[in-house]
Parts: C-alpha cells; structure tokens; sequence
C-alpha cells in the first residue's frame, strides 16, 4: 500500500498552524495547503509544456511543471522536488525567481520560473504523472495556453499574472548558459516576506531580512493595516545594478530603494543607511495599501517618520516656508521634501496622536468636497515651531 502524502497546514495569511493534511482528504475550514508551480523558459524564448497522464484529472491535458508540496519542505524546496521528478531537470535554489504568490479557495499557488539552456537540458518524463512534452515559443506557448488542450485552471492563474510571465520572457531571451549563472539568485521565504538577492550576498541580506521583519508588526500596528500578500524583496548587490534593473540609469547616487503595489527593490551597498531605506519603503507597501493615492509630502513623511530618518535640523529657521496648499500638492518636490515631511509627521503624532496621521492617509484629496483648511491650520501650527526654534 503507497504511503499517504502528506501536507503541511497554513492559515489564511500563510502561517504554518503545526497541523497535517492529507491528500485525498477534504481541507478543513480556514486552511490552506501550498502547491508549487514551475515554468521552464529557455535562452532561445521557449516554454517547456508537458502533457499529462491519461488517468489523472484533466486527462491528457497540457501543462506546466506542479504539484503539491510535502510536509517539511519549504516552497522552493517543494519546486526544486517536482521540477526534478516530473521533467529530469535538477536545479538549485538560486536558479528558481518567484514570479508570483497566489492565495486560492483551499490553496496557496507559489508559481517559479527557471531559465535553462535547452542544449544541455534532457527531458525525463515520470510515469504516471506525464506522457508527452514540447517546447513552445514563448508568444505561441501564449496561444496554446487559450486552447482546449490546455488544462483550465492552469490557463487562468497564467492569464492572471501574464504580465509577470511576459517580464521573465524577457529576460530569458537572448541569455547564455554563463548568464544563467551569473544571474542566480537565492529565494528566501520568511513570516511577511519574500526575497530574492545574490548568492555572495547573505550577509548583507539576512541584515535586511531581519530588519524587515522586526519592523513589519510596529508599522502595521501603527498605521491599523497589514498588506494581504507577501511583498517581494528584491534585492540587488549595488547601486549601478540597482539603477539599471528599474530603469533609471541617470538617478543619483542617493536613490537606493524603491516600491511598487507589493514589491521593494533595494540597493544593498550604497552611501545611505540602507536599512532604514529599507524600512521606509516597507512603510510605503503598508501605506499604500490604505491610501495609494495621498500627496508624496505626506506619503514621504510617514515613511520617514516611521523609519526614524530624523533631518529636521536642516528646516530649521529657514525664514521662508511652502505654504500648505504647496505641501499637499499630488507631487510636491520642492527644496527640503524628506526634512520638512518627516518633522509634520512627528509634528502630528506629538500633538494630536497617530490617529490623527491615519486620518490624513485615509482623505480623499482628488475629491471636489475636499477643504484644506483644517491642513492650514495644521500646517501653521506646525510651521510656527520650525521659525520660532532657538
């Protein structure tokens, strides 16, 4: 009699609740187990699709590389196992990037993609899991996920994440098996996150890992929000490298961090304390998840505040200030932006609570009903301490 496979239990945040699963077995009620996803890319822009077994669910029906992963594994390491069983190819952790995290009805999806050089790449199929591959180009691999012969719910998670998939495209695309090693990475998955940084980097990233997830519950306390996803951690060996991956090859040398809806890039070593660079952009992914859409003076000042990136000597007595209407302005970038949004910030949090700061994250300032008068107010009072201070 085969072994039963069993599965590890997560709650609905993705925590692991000590409890086992069973395959075949229904999932209780408020868990959740991980199923493991891996799409094949090759340096010449083709997808590896494999066709499964006549008696498994979706006879026949065309796929990429999953299953479910087992009790003990991490996700990648789950990834690794049925990457390495169902189509021959072995691969390390560092050769896997996560391309998304998807919580489903009594699954969380954790999709890889990994870049091969299809000359030294031999396809070993398992029986009874797969009877057939092929290699796809990538934009008629596009067409053939639309098609009856490709197995439904795979065609949906991809056509949610196409975007992500068409990024990976990219950078597989004209690749040398040296660039596939040069461009490992090591994927980490912790409680709130999700990293991806250099091999020759753990150092230096452990230190943002730990930094991240001392500071993860304060801020969310703080701000009465958590994001429901893991944010994604990229992180990159220097600033050059950094300003190439975003596409800013011209920014200064001071810019070594940045954010998007759920994802953080960070330059581990530059001339600022990255790790409160860190924190700050952690800061914005809370934020942003209450109010994506607040002036940058005070999404700037929040983040600021909350990283303990304290200039405010430099505001001081300057004898001219913005006015408040300058200050809430969708996209102030007048002289002194982080100094004077960082002191409004600690300014409102010493007189008048943090709640009145969530308060102010969560106005509508694009609303024609929107009076910034009481902000006047505010501003003046605020103000006031900067030209009186001895």
């Amino acid at each position: 009699m085969a072994e039963r496979e069993i599965w590890d239990a997560y709650d609905e945040n993705g925590e692991l609740l000590g409890v086992e699963l069973y395959r075949g077995e229904p999932i209780p009620d408020g868990m959740y187990h991980i199923v493991v996803e891996v799409v094949t890319f090759t340096t010449d822009g083709e997808v590896l699709v494999t066709q499964r077994d006549p008696d498994k669910v979706f006879p026949l029906k065309w796929e990429i590389t999953g299953g479910s992963k087992l009790k003990g594994e991490s996700p990648i390491q789950g990834a690794l196992r049925e990457l390495a069983e169902e189509t021959g190819i072995t691969a390390r952790e560092g050769d896997l990037r996560l391309v998304y995290i998807l919580r489903g009805e009594r699954w969380f999806y954790h999709c890889y993609a990994i870049i091969v050089d299809r000359v030294e790449t031999v396809i070993k199929l398992q029986q009874g899991e797969t009877v057939d591959y092929r290699w796809l180009p990538y934009e008629e691999f596009k067409r053939f996920v639309q098609s009856d012969d490709y197995a439904p719910p795979l065609r949906d998670r991809f056509n949610a994440h196409v975007e992500l998939f068409d990024a990976v495209a990219r950078d597989a695309a004209g690749q040398t098996a040296h660039d596939i090693h040069a461009d490992q990475k090591i994927t980490l998955e912790t409680a709130h996150f999700l990293f991806t940084y250099p091999p020759d980097e753990t150092v230096a990233a452990r230190e943002i890992v730990s930094v991240l997830e001392a500071n993860y519950a304060r801020i969310a306390a703080n701000l009465s929000h958590a994001p429901d996803f893991k944010p994604t951690i990229i992180l990159h060996a220097d600033v050059p490298t950094f300003h190439r991956t975003i596409g800013r090859d011209d920014a200064p040398d001071w810019v070594c961090g940045t954010t998007n809806e759920t994802e953080i890039q960070l330059a581990l070593h530059c001339d600022n304390d990255i790790l409160s660079v860190a924190v700050h952009e952690l800061t914005h992914i809370i934020s942003d998840g209450i109010n994506s859409r607040v002036p940058v003076f005070l999404a700037e000042g929040i983040a600021a505040f909350e990283a303990g990136q304290n200039q405010v000597d430099a505001v001081y007595n300057l004898g001219e200030y913005p006015t408040a209407a300058e200050l809430f302005a969708a996209e102030y970038d007048g002289d002194y932006l982080y100094e004077f949004a960082y002191s409004f910030v600690r300014f409102v949090v010493e007189t008048e609570g943090y709640a009145r700061v969530i308060a102010l994250l969560k106005t509508d300032y694009e609303s024609p009903e929107f009076d910034i008068g009481d902000i006047e107010r505010l501003c003046d009072a605020w103000l006031a301490t900067l030209r009186d201070r001895t």
